[in-house]
């Protein structure tokens, strides 16, 4: 979703459709940024709802000219490195903390945790990050701190690794 300028006047002059529509649109990004980097489900949780209480508390400092979604991952970044070094205890991230955040219906959360259960950590953000959140390589290095050629080879070499586990599945 492209946040026009029509929304974010809204957003400025506090319509709670306009923050409703925002909020639906990349609450899971940003609930998955916070959680690759907080490893922690309530600690991204909160992370969440710290993000949009920023971003609507700063509409007035962002730049229409700008990417309102590299805007509002920005945020959700800082809180979370902010979170991190402010805990200092780090939790990994239990499966049954992914399937408890997904919704009952989501039919996504078996094609994720097989992700990553069959890749590393950096390979499975890489694939999730394009394939889910529909990233550029160049956004996903950005976020990762890589160069956009290693992002690339490792989402072409992580597809190979999925692709001949979902083929043997489905040979079963």
């Amino acid at each position: 979703m492209l946040v026009t300028k029509r929304l974010l006047s809204k957003l400025k002059a506090g319509d709670e459709h306009a923050f409703k529509q925002v909020y639906d649109e990349y609450e899971k990004l940003i609930y998955f940024i916070a959680l690759q980097i907080t490893k922690n489900k309530e600690t991204a949780e909160e992370v969440v709802q710290d993000t949009f209480l920023n971003m609507f508390n700063s509409l007035d400092s962002y730049n229409e000219n700008g990417k309102f979604k590299e805007w509002l991952t920005t945020i959700a970044r800082n809180l979370s490195y902010n979170r991190v070094s402010r805990d200092k205890e780090k939790d990994t991230i239990k499966d049954h903390d992914i399937v408890g955040s997904a919704s009952y219906n989501d039919k996504n959360v078996e094609i994720l945790l097989t992700i990553n259960g069959l890749l590393d950590e950096q390979s499975a953000s890489i694939v999730i990050y394009r394939i889910f959140y529909d990233l550029t390589f160049k956004e996903i290095a950005e976020y990762l701190n890589l160069t956009i050629g290693s992002v690339q080879a490792n989402f072409y070499k992580s597809l190979k690794v999925l692709k001949k586990e979902f083929v043997y599945e489905e040979n079963k």
